[in-house]
């Protein structure tokens, strides 16, 4: 078979000549580096060589740049949950509340909320809810204060909003049954919250003063010698002549008439140390203080208006009552019209209960700072809408 034009060529050869002039021809294979072939397949992986050079520096840099972003994205995954956990922090120190109002963390119910808005509005300009805010905070953590104390004495626990609105109750519905049964009730038939709230407040106070006043080393205890040394500091304020000591007593509008009010004040609702027994039960919403008035001519209109009535009364003497709409006020006179030194005897015994008072507030107050309430402007606003 001549297969190939190499052996077709040979073949073809012997074919035409005859076999005598046949000459053998060694046919030599061209070297590699000649054949076209081949140079071919040389350029070709060359190409590829190259190609693959390229392809190789180009996986090394796309490695880098995959290792770059990897170790930067877990450093920025380090930094978003620091500043996470900083912005936590802050809101935490802050006081900021995410779940609303809050005492010591505990949400505050919205009735109790209320009662303080209505009472810290009384007390602020009209929209200024910051210092709403500020008011309501002070006022919680002191009731709070003051109740969790006299609880620990003994008084009864009512550090709860709803323990609070549950005596209530309890005391209206034993009010109504008594009046049912053509009993006396002395005092408010059915109690708001806030003439009862008032009432405890003023019962814890009085509670705590009574227990804890008795006897040298009691947290509230004055001593007599303490209250010479108030008197000498204070010898002006107790002087005849330089101005009057009153009783300012204060109801709820809401629970008495102004008349009867002053009347009931007039015949037995005093004693040497402030409001009788009978008075408080009477009107449970009273709240009281001693102050000095001074008889000087400075001060606002209003103030020596005040100083002149107060020196139309004798001692313990009732001056009329005044009334803003929400309170009644009146005050008696419980200082001696004198131009001589005050005696110290005198007013001994009301000078104990003014600093047993004062020990009181200042020991309220620096258990409250420990209380945690949490109100924001935002809570208030929110609240307002509804008031």
């Amino acid at each position: 078979m001549c297969n190939g034009p190499v052996t077709r060529a040979v073949c073809g050869s012997f074919l035409r000549r005859p076999y005598s002039s046949y000459r053998v021809c060694q046919v030599s294979e061209p070297d590699s580096a000649s054949r076209p072939g081949t140079r071919f397949n040389l350029f070709i992986g060359l190409v590829v060589s190259n190609m693959h050079s390229q392809m190789s520096s180009m996986l090394g840099a796309l490695r880098c740049i995959h290792d770059w972003c990897f170790t930067m994205t877990r450093h920025i995954r380090t930094y978003v949950v620091a500043v996470a956990m900083m912005l936590c922090c802050c809101m935490t120190l802050t006081g900021c509340s995410q779940d609303g109002a809050s005492i010591d963390g505990r949400a505050i119910p919205q009735g109790q909320l209320a009662y303080y808005a209505d009472q810290a509005r009384l007390r602020t300009s009209p929209g200024d809810v910051r210092t709403m805010a500020s008011v309501m905070r002070k006022a919680i953590a002191d009731d709070q204060a003051l109740f969790a104390w006299a609880a620990r004495e003994g008084y009864g626990d009512y550090t709860s909003w709803d323990a609070i609105v549950r005596s209530m109750k309890r005391a209206n519905v034993s009010n109504m049954a008594t009046v049912g049964q053509r009993g006396t009730v002395y005092g408010v038939t059915t109690f708001s919250i806030g003439t009862f709230h008032s009432q405890l407040v003023a019962q814890a106070k009085r509670y705590l003063i009574d227990t804890l006043s008795q006897q040298a080393g009691q947290e509230l205890y004055v001593s007599e010698g303490e209250a010479r040394q108030y008197f000498d500091r204070h010898r002006d304020a107790w002087s005849g002549s330089q101005g009057y000591q009153v009783i300012r007593l204060t109801v709820d509008a809401q629970d008495a008439d102004p008349r009867e009010f002053r009347q009931a004040v007039w015949e037995d609702g005093m004693d040497d140390t402030g409001p009788s027994e009978h008075l408080l039960e009477r009107y449970p919403s009273l709240s009281w203080n001693m102050e000095s008035i001074s008889k000087g001519e400075g001060g606002s209109p209003h103030a020596q208006a005040m100083a002149s009535a107060i020196a139309q009364l004798k001692k313990g003497e009732v001056s009329e009552v005044e009334s803003d709409g929400q309170q009644l006020t009146c005050m008696v006179n419980v200082s001696a019209k004198s131009d001589d030194d005050a005696d110290f005897g005198e007013y001994s015994s009301r000078i104990i209960t003014v600093m047993e008072s004062d020990k009181l507030e200042q020991a309220i107050a620096s258990r409250a700072e420990n209380i945690k309430v949490d109100i924001g402007v935002n809570e208030v606003k929110e609240l307002m809408k509804t008031r």
